[in-house]
């Protein structure tokens, strides 16, 4: 018999897996955000969408905060880690001083942001916890030639991006519950970059991003070294420098927004900061105060959909290795 070690704090965190997901399954929590957040849905159609769902989304906020605790306490034993934070950037490759430039200049970055932003429509909707925003829709709802217009404007700042697409393969995200990805496959040499079958501006930057996956996998490759020797906060360094590339490809107006829908992440990463830090405080108003934080004309007092944001559930601390990337980058060019 091969003797068998368990680990009490990853069966807890499975537990706690499990209890959340028991209420509502990725999918189940897929359809409460799109029926809520779906694109351009109506207000009024939100409001009912969120009574449909109230029951569900309070029944999961105190498993969100169980989920919070055990991955913390899962993270304390496996080595000295105040948290589950501190255990994903270190295991994400991030430096500490990187962390505490990020807290240091993350207030800073959000005001300039918001100096340039584009006026909402209706400042009340656009900044309600039932609206996720997205400058780019109020200004632009142009549709773009996926992936050829992201690689034509890369390719002018960088020609190795053509010389790399015969290795690259572009394929559409589940619309269900898949993410945008950048997948290298050792055997054959290649990538596949998948994102949401959608043809708007966000979709091409989100695009531009995996890109910058893509390339440096490909680049690693060519150097004899294997991409999993590098951490993903070098990763994630390419991918936002090659995102930020196109971006500075765009009109003024486009570019202000398009960095002014960075500010979501930073919502989400200010939540973990605190949640990890003081797992017992209340939830729905930390995410409503990160939210205000982060978007300066927001007066929210609670917001509970937290429990059905994609990156706190499957990557949890993603927002926060990106976060700090995105927070070095733009404090270099942003006046």
């Amino acid at each position: 018999m091969v003797p068998t070690t368990k680990d009490p704090e990853l069966e807890r965190l499975g537990r706690a897996y499990e209890a959340y997901f028991d209420v509502a399954d990725p999918r189940k929590i897929g359809e409460i955000r799109r029926d809520i957040f779906f694109f351009r849905k109506p207000f009024l159609e939100r409001e009912k969408a969120y009574l449909q769902h109230k029951k569900t989304i309070g029944e999961l906020k105190p498993l969100y905060k169980d989920l919070v605790k055990a991955r913390n306490k899962y993270a304390q034993s496996k080595g000295p880690y105040r948290n589950f934070l501190h255990f994903a950037l270190n295991d994400d490759g991030v430096p500490e001083k990187s962390f505490e430039k990020f807290l240091e200049q993350i207030d800073s970055l959000i005001n300039r942001i918001n100096k340039n932003l584009p006026k909402p429509k209706n400042s009340g909707q656009f900044y309600s916890p039932l609206n996720m925003p997205d400058f780019i829709d109020e200004i632009s709802s142009k549709k773009y030639s996926l992936p050829e217009y992201v690689i034509r404007r890369l390719g002018e700042y960088s020609p190795e991006i053509g010389q790399m697409l015969p290795r690259i393969r572009f394929e559409d995200a589940d619309k269900n519950h898949g993410f945008n990805e950048a997948l290298f496959r050792p055997v054959t040499g290649t990538v596949v970059v998948r994102t949401w079958p959608s043809s708007d501006l966000q979709h091409a930057i989100s695009l531009a991003h995996e890109v910058g996956h893509a390339v440096a996998y490909l680049r690693l490759i060519k150097e004899g070294i294997d991409p999993k020797d590098k951490p993903k906060y070098w990763h994630e360094k390419q991918a936002i420098r090659m995102e930020l590339t196109f971006i500075g490809t765009l009109p003024q107006d486009l570019r202000n927004a398009a960095i002014g829908n960075i500010l979501w992440q930073f919502t989400i990463a200010l939540f973990e900061v605190e949640t990890y830090a003081k797992p017992n405080l209340n939830f729905d108003r930390v995410f409503a105060q990160s939210f205000n934080r982060c978007y300066k004309e927001a007066q929210q007092k609670e917001n509970p959909f937290y429990v059905v944001m994609e990156p706190l559930l499957r990557r949890p601390c993603s927002a926060v290795t990106q976060g700090i990337v995105h927070t070095g980058e733009l404090s270099q060019v942003l006046n």
